[in-house]
């Protein structure tokens, strides 16, 4: 058989070469680690602004708040710090025994940080309130960039706030949990399919952990949709546009863990095919935890105030406690 000389392929030109090496080094890992950077250095001149100016100083206000509920406050502070430092404890000794650190880990850090986004969900409208009994300074929300100085001076910033967006884990592990009970059964399934479930599963976690939170006296949304509230009317109504949070920042989390291992392939929060070293990589997914759960807040809070514009807001209940009115 005749054979046929072939040309050799031409070589790239070095600009293009360089273009490509420069390139490869954009990886989502690298990716998200800037925009956890980014975030950091908004928190840090938010925070500087805040101090500076003396905002964190609140004037004396007037309410009631019966004793039991006093030690009921206390107690819920002192027992969500508790276990989350516990977790925080129990994480790293798993990156420890894995040499590396986990998605839990970096996302535990990642929720927060969190805290500095609390005011943008009060933009449009008061959305929720803490008590104000609770550990609590003036707000940072006119410190914000574009902030037009709207309801959330009427509103402080708690300790319950800070330590609230980290428990948002918990739904992940119950919807964690929801995935392995269905892939135990459908294996074949891919990560559309669980969707329904997952949405589901997310929603009764949320319901669940949050009405006794409420009850509880922590925070209310007095200004809720009183026709999208769980017991709407009352002081203790559950505002339903808290499924955003279960679309839009659980089920992401659980969806790409899902589509990975289905795929035999790491993480997208942490692919990188760029050699680095072990503590630089420990480095970056921290900052890539940080990056993507301050992103998925922010649209959080974002899709919250279009849903309160797009579907109005209520007066408050008139069964509100003075505790939980924003001063």
């Amino acid at each position: 058989m005749d054979t046929v000389n072939r040309s050799p392929e031409p070589e790239p030109a070095p600009c293009t070469a360089a273009l490509t090496t420069a390139l490869r080094r954009f990886t989502p890992l690298r990716l998200w680690a800037a925009a956890g950077v980014g975030f950091l250095l908004l928190i840090l001149v938010i925070l500087a602004l805040w101090l500076a100016d003396g905002a964190w100083r609140l004037p004396a206000v007037s309410y009631q708040i019966p004793p039991v509920r006093k030690g009921i406050v206390w107690a819920a502070q002192v027992g969500m710090a508790a276990v989350l430092l516990g977790w925080a404890l129990v994480l790293w000794r798993t990156c420890r025994r894995e040499r590396q650190v986990t998605l839990d880990a970096a996302l535990l850090l990642g929720f927060f940080t969190c805290g500095w986004a609390m005011p943008l969900f009060g933009y449009h409208q008061v959305y929720w309130v803490q008590n104000q009994y609770a550990v609590k300074a003036g707000t940072w929300g006119h410190y914000l960039p574009g902030w037009d100085g709207g309801p959330a001076s009427l509103t402080h910033q708690s300790l319950i706030a800070l330590l609230m967006n980290p428990m948002m884990l918990i739904w992940v592990h119950c919807q964690r949990w929801t995935v392995r009970q269905i892939t135990r059964r459908r294996p074949d399934w891919g990560t559309v399919r669980l969707l329904p479930f997952l949405l589901m599963s997310g929603v009764a976690a949320s319901v669940a952990f949050e009405v006794p939170v409420i009850l509880a006296g922590l925070y209310a949304y007095p200004s809720a949709p009183q026709g999208l509230s769980l017991f709407g009317g009352h002081w203790y109504q559950l505002s339903l546009l808290q499924v955003i949070a279960t679309v839009v920042v659980v089920t992401p989390i659980v969806g790409m863990e899902h589509h990975a291992r289905r795929r035999g392939r790491p993480l997208h929060l942490f692919q990188n095919d760029v050699p680095i070293g072990a503590r630089t990589q420990g480095v970056l997914r921290l900052g890539a935890g940080i990056g993507l759960a301050n992103s998925l807040i922010l649209l959080f809070a974002l899709l919250t105030n279009l849903s309160m514009l797009l579907f109005g807001t209520s007066p408050p209940p008139a069964d509100l406690p003075s505790y939980l009115w924003p001063r």
